[in-house]
């Protein structure tokens, strides 16, 4: 990046010493995992690409199933969790799509326990910030 807007390298002198713990790691972790094996920082990069293209489906899926079960009334959003009943993922999709709503983890944990106990027409609400 700096060089493509050729800036000129610096240095923070708070990198030198160990007392910040990603330092520790990167003089003294990091060294001994690149003798074990030199080709982890590619490995690394290779493993950060495929991850990237994964982060990508999952958002494809997220999406998909927002738009078969989701339905927005104004104030008030309805979901029909009938059409994911048995998703290995019910938790994770219900969490992507009321994350911006400051739901927690597990909140969503409890609707999904809440859905399969059969507690139908179950509310839940979140508390603005």
């Amino acid at each position: 990046y700096y060089q493509t807007r050729r800036l000129s390298h610096r240095e923070d002198s708070s990198n030198a010493g160990d007392q910040y713990q990603r330092n520790k790691i990167r003089h003294h972790v990091l060294p001994v995992l690149y003798e074990i094996n030199p080709g982890l920082a590619e490995r690394f990069f290779k493993n950060i690409a495929i991850l990237q293209e994964t982060y990508f489906l999952f958002q494809e899926q997220v999406q998909y199933w927002k738009q078969k079960v989701w339905e927005d009334k104004g104030d008030q959003i309805h979901l029909r969790l009938s059409e994911l009943r048995g998703h290995p993922a019910l938790a994770t999709l219900l969490h992507e799509w009321l994350k911006d709503f400051q739901f927690h983890p597990d909140q969503t944990i409890q609707m999904v326990d809440s859905f399969y106990r059969g507690q139908t027409g179950a509310r839940f609400f979140f508390s603005p910030s």
